[in-house]
C-alpha cells in the first residue's frame, strides 16, 4: 500500500511518549502536546510484535474514532500482508500519489506494494495529526509514521514519513479512496 516501518518499544502514538509516561490512570494522564493534550481515549491494539497505544484528541465523534481505527487496521493488514482484507479496504477507483514519484498509482499498484514480494513491515508507530469527517460519509486523516521494514533478507530499515488519506464510508465501513504523502526526505 505504502512504505512504512516500526518501533522497538510501546509508545503512546499521539504524544510519542514512552508507555512508562502513561502508567497512571487514564484520567490523570497529561501530555504537553498542542493537538492531543486533552487526552480522553487511549485504546489498546496489538501490532505484529507488541502492544501499541493509540491516543485521540478530545472531543471526537464516533465517526472520527472509527476512521482512525480503520487507518490502524490497514497498517495491521500490511504487517500481515493480508491482501484479501486490503482489497476490501481499498475502493476499486482508489488513487494515490507517493511523494517523490512522477505520477499517481492505482488500486492494482497499491495491492502490489503489499504483496509477498514487497518489503515486510515489522513494526510501526502512528501519530494522528488531524482527523476530519464530512457529513458522516467522507473522512480525511493526516498523520505521521515511523516504521521498521525488512527491505531485504536480514536488512531492516527505519522509515519516517507522513500520509494524508481520504476515505468513503459505505454501509458503515470506511474504504480508502486516495492517499498522498510518503517517506520524509523525498520532497
Amino acid at each position: 500500500m505504502y512504505p512504512i516501518a516500526g518501533m522497538s518499544s510501546r509508545w503512546c502514538l499521539a504524544s510519542g511518549a514512552p508507555e512508562a509516561a502513561i502508567a497512571g490512570e487514564a484520567d490523570s494522564f497529561t501530555v504537553p502536546h498542542r493537538v492531543f493534550r486533552d487526552y480522553l481515549l487511549c485504546q489498546r491494539i496489538w501490532s505484529a510484535t507488541e502492544t501499541v497505544e493509540i491516543m485521540s484528541k478530545d472531543p471526537q465523534s464516533e465517526a472520527e474514532i472509527s476512521l482512525w481505527k480503520q487507518v490502524v487496521s490497514l497498517w495491521e493488514m500490511e504487517v500481515r500482508q493480508d491482501l484479501e482484507s486490503i482489497q476490501k479496504a481499498l475502493h476499486q477507483n482508489y488513487s494515490g500519489w507517493v511523494t517523490g514519484k512522477d505520477q499517481a498509482h492505482d488500486y492494482h499498484a497499491a495491492l502490489a506494494s503489499v504483496g509477498p514480494s514487497a518489503p515486510r513491515v515489522l513494526r510501526y508507530t502512528l501519530k494522528p495529526l488531524k482527523i476530519t469527517v464530512f457529513d458522516d460519509h467522507v473522512g480525511v486523516v493526516h498523520y505521521t509514521y515511523e516504521a521498521e521494514v525488512q527491505a531485504e533478507r536480514n536488512v531492516q530499515e527505519t522509515i519516517r514519513g507522513r500520509w494524508t488519506e481520504m476515505y468513503l464510508r459505505k454501509s458503515g465501513a470506511w474504504q480508502m479512496i486516495a492517499v498522498s504523502g510518503g517517506p520524509d526526505g523525498q520532497r
